[in-house]
């Protein structure tokens, strides 16, 4: 019962340690449901015919960002 101790405790995670490296490496690249985008249609002599947007095949989410976490832990017994 006679000691008590009191401590403090600091912590720093890094999320995606290669990505904070390197803006290059640890990027997660997804395929979009929706290759193209009509941007809109044209007849010309009678023929249908449609304009598109091209899609960039991958898009960069927060998982591709590297993330850093403090944290603060006190102790008491």
């Amino acid at each position: 019962m006679g000691d008590k101790k009191h401590a403090f405790q600091l912590t720093f995670d890094v999320f995606n340690l290669t990505n904070l490296i390197n803006k290059d490496w640890g990027r997660q690249n997804f395929v979009t449901n929706q290759a193209f985008t009509i941007l809109n249609t044209t007849t010309v002599a009678g023929q249908k015919g449609y304009n598109f947007i091209n899609r960039v095949p991958w898009t960069p989410s927060f998982g591709s960002r590297w993330q850093g976490q403090v944290g603060i832990r006190y102790t008491f017994n």
